[in-house]
């Protein structure tokens, strides 16, 4: 056998051992609702939402229930630091994390709240059914009137540009760039035929 055959067979071997070690390992769960999303502040820690105001934590790898100050049910969850962690759902529903328990947050739409997205404390998007779009001035949320007809299912902070992505049926949605600084100005980046979900 050559040098040439003998790393070739070594780089396969550690490539198979590296796929079997990096499997999922299923964790206990402390709810039997569905959850719909997670987000991990850092490798220890981190928090779920789910149906019926769902909401669960994970610290020192174990995860507990945590109360919540409703029963609607919860599409996202997002952290800033530690302390200051956000969650939307069902019928405008945002909560707000003050670092020791959830809060209900005053809501300027009763439309469904599928994605929220921090660049830092003083700004944030929240994005729904019909359009919605949430942006956080001044300590609240305010509505934003862009007119568009379909569900927006996603964004992401990107900078200072917020990404957008959704779609509803029969309804085409491109993936669109809303520029913050030119006062939340819209533009297509990508024209998706299928619903952009995350």
């Amino acid at each position: 056998m050559n040098k040439r055959s003998i790393s070739v067979i070594l780089i396969t071997f550690l490539a198979a051992a590296e796929i079997i070690r990096a499997q999922w390992i299923p964790e206990v769960c402390p709810v039997k609702e569905d959850l719909n999303a997670v987000c991990f502040i850092n490798s220890s820690q981190g928090w779920a939402v789910g149906d019926k105001g769902t909401i669960i934590s994970k610290v020192n790898g174990t995860w507990t229930r945590s109360m919540s100050p409703l029963k609607e049910d919860l599409y996202c969850v997002t952290f800033i630091t530690n302390d200051n962690g956000w969650a939307v759902g069902a019928n405008g529903t945002i909560l707000r994390f003050n670092g020791y328990v959830w809060e209900k947050i005053d809501s300027p739409t009763k439309n469904d709240l599928f994605a929220v997205s921090f660049k830092d404390p003083e700004n944030g998007v929240i994005t729904g059914e019909n359009g919605t779009i949430l942006v956080f001035a001044g300590n609240t949320w305010k509505q934003l009137d862009k007119r568009i007809k379909a569900n927006l299912y996603t964004a992401q902070y990107l900078n200072d540009d917020i990404i957008l992505g959704g779609g509803m049926e029969l309804l085409n949605v491109p993936i669109m760039k809303m520029a913050v600084k030119w006062g939340y100005s819209l533009t297509n980046l990508f024209d998706s035929n299928i619903a952009v979900l995350g």
